[in-house]
């Protein structure tokens, strides 16, 4: 389980500061929501992505079961009003209405993408997962495996299916259950 330490704060929020992919990411899932979206960020994190959506939906609660990262994203809300944050397991959350979008980057199995959304969502969920089989950061060839995401994501229990990527900024993944968009 991925845990928030003050270094990894430090390299993450760097990292965004030096790349415009937030912005990049946001540009691509923009075809997927509308400006009256209340829009679920689930496992924000640092909540750049929450940024990067919040001028082009009407709400987004920014989800984080972690108060450390999301200390990150309260300082940067200074002139930013419809954005929320949530210390809370989005898993376990049962908010009071449901999301019309969530958006799930780089976070979670494809089989908790669609059991928290079946419980949480009334419209679209859109998951980012990487595109890839094997760890990039080694000299040899190294699988990720399941923990990773792989196997849930090959596995397509979901009628929609895998939408094609654009802009490379990852797969974009529509979720339905019963021919009903969750």
């Amino acid at each position: 389980m991925f845990h928030w330490t003050d270094d990894r704060i430090r390299f993450m929020a760097d990292a965004a500061g030096e790349t415009d992919f937030y912005r990049r990411l946001a540009a691509e899932l923009l075809p997927y929501l509308t400006p009256e979206d209340a829009v679920c960020d689930a496992g924000c994190g640092l909540g750049h992505l929450s940024l990067a959506l919040s001028p082009y939906v009407r709400t987004v609660t920014a989800v984080e079961r972690e108060q450390r990262a999301l200390a990150v994203l309260e300082l940067a809300l200074r002139h930013i009003e419809n954005v929320y944050p949530c210390c809370e397991d989005v898993f376990a959350r049962r908010p009071e209405k449901p999301y019309d979008a969530m958006v799930f980057c780089f976070f979670g199995s494809m089989d908790e993408i669609l059991s928290a959304a079946k419980a949480q969502c009334r419209g679209r969920v859109i998951a980012v997962k990487r595109d890839h089989r094997d760890h990039r950061f080694t000299v040899t060839k190294q699988p990720l495996g399941e923990s990773h995401g792989v196997a849930a994501a090959g596995r397509q229990p979901w009628a929609g299916g895998r939408l094609p990527p654009s802009g490379g900024a990852g797969h974009s993944l529509r979720a339905e259950a019963d021919g009903v968009p969750l």
